[in-house]
């Protein structure tokens, strides 16, 4: 199963007298199903290490992430990445945006299958389907755009998050919430239960305040240019990283959920799980008196970015999750983003931004009757959009449209 099922599945609070790894890094899905072909000759083919450990074991839960190394070729594409932005070639999301999502379809059967052989295989062990759980997670999103806002950002080289701005975005809020979406299809087309870590890294990302995953690593045993198996290693969790899988797994397992996520909600470095897939919990703040939707300002998701209305498009920077434990409004392009009252100046005409997810009061917002948002330190002031592109600002509230939105 390969690359980071291999994470903290020995370090999950899961009651347990054993744990296994079948997983290895680079593995299609054609390394695990019955039938299938050995990765190396050393090893087994996944699927035959599964049925071993079942026969010997009373399984209580297999967790899969499959399908990144299938039609997506996640590995060469970031390496290629990576070395247009060594050798100044220019971007590469023009190269690989038109066909991304044929590839993530075409991935989908062959996850279906996969989940679908390992049923059989625990069948052929003596299991029901019921006796164990089986978990497909998603794939988190190593590297973002919003990386100078470290306030120690130690530089793309120094660092390892090498490659363009515009390809980090394009990697953050296209490619892997495709390849999440597909595989959250096929979990449901295959009866598995599904958690959803898209968005986990969000705020850990490589080159970000406390990283969870690793940066740009190249085996110089290797040539140059660098290759899938020179870069195998890079971008993968660290030890923070299979710390935080760890316990959205045990969280997850506790739960008795068939589908959630998992994500750090105000950069405390301690993950939440929450019910539904991301997909479902995030939706437009669409204007009561002008019909716009509350729109963070070009798509950017770097600190102080303002908010708006605009057009409502349905696009990413147009998606908002209020989160009723943090009372946080989050934007859909980073989950490390929240809505912002900047330097908690709560009088009537302040502009609201968008900055680092904190879990700081003047980040903290009630929901009210008919729509309304208002300061948790601040009652008598509501968010308000009196024009329909004018910036989302702090007004008294008076119960006009303006100061109403609904989601969805």
């Amino acid at each position: 199963m390969p690359p980071l099922a291999r994470f903290g599945v020995h370090r999950t609070g899961v009651p347990a007298d054993v744990t296994y790894n079948v997983a290895c890094s680079g593995a299609y899905s054609q390394n695990i199903v019955i039938g299938g072909d050995k990765q190396y000759a050393d090893e087994e083919v996944q699927s035959d290490s599964l049925a071993a450990a079942a026969r010997n074991t009373r399984v209580k839960m297999i967790v899969m992430m499959v399908g990144a190394n299938d039609d997506l070729q996640f590995g060469p594409v970031m390496t290629d990445c990576v070395t247009r932005w060594f050798t100044l070639q220019g971007t590469c999301e023009p190269k690989y945006q038109p066909g991304w999502q044929a590839r993530v379809d075409g991935l989908v059967p062959k996850v279906e299958r996969t989940v679908g052989d390992l049923r059989t295989v625990m069948r052929g062990a003596g299991y029901g389907d019921g006796d164990y759980r089986l978990v497909l997670m998603s794939y988190p999103s190593p590297i973002g755009p919003d990386v100078t806002d470290n306030p120690d950002f130690p530089g793309k080289i120094p660092g390892g998050c090498t490659g363009y701005i515009s390809d980090s975005a394009w990697g953050r809020n296209t490619a892997v919430p495709a390849f999440e979406r597909g595989v959250r299809k096929a979990a449901n087309g295959a009866g598995a239960a599904y958690l959803d870590t898209s968005r986990l890294f969000h705020g850990h990302e490589v080159c970000m305040e406390d990283a969870w995953a690793r940066g740009l690593y190249v085996d110089v045993s290797n040539p140059f240019p660098p290759d899938a198996n020179s870069v195998r290693q890079s971008f993968h969790p660290n030890a923070k990283g299979h710390a935080a899988f760890a316990a959205c797994l045990t969280q997850f397992y506790d739960s008795g959920l068939r589908e959630a996520s998992c994500a750090d909600p105000a950069s405390t470095g301690k993950p939440q799980l929450y019910p539904g897939a991301w997909d479902d919990a995030f939706r437009p703040l669409r204007n009561a008196a002008t019909g716009t939707c509350a729109d963070v300002t070009g798509g950017a998701s770097a600190n102080g970015t303002a908010v708006g209305g605009w057009d409502c498009l349905g696009q990413r920077n147009q998606g908002w999750w209020y989160d009723f434990g943090q009372r946080s409004l989050h934007t859909e392009l980073t989950h490390d983003r929240c809505l912002d009252v900047p330097g908690g100046r709560y009088e009537p005409g302040t502009a609201l931004v968008v900055r680092n997810c904190s879990g700081a009061e003047n980040q903290c917002f009630t929901e009210g009757d008919g729509g309304t948002y208002r300061p948790a330190s601040a009652a008598s002031l509501c968010l308000t959009l009196r024009a329909a592109k004018d910036p989302l600002r702090l007004e008294t509230c008076d119960g006009s449209a303006a100061q109403r939105f609904t989601r969805g």
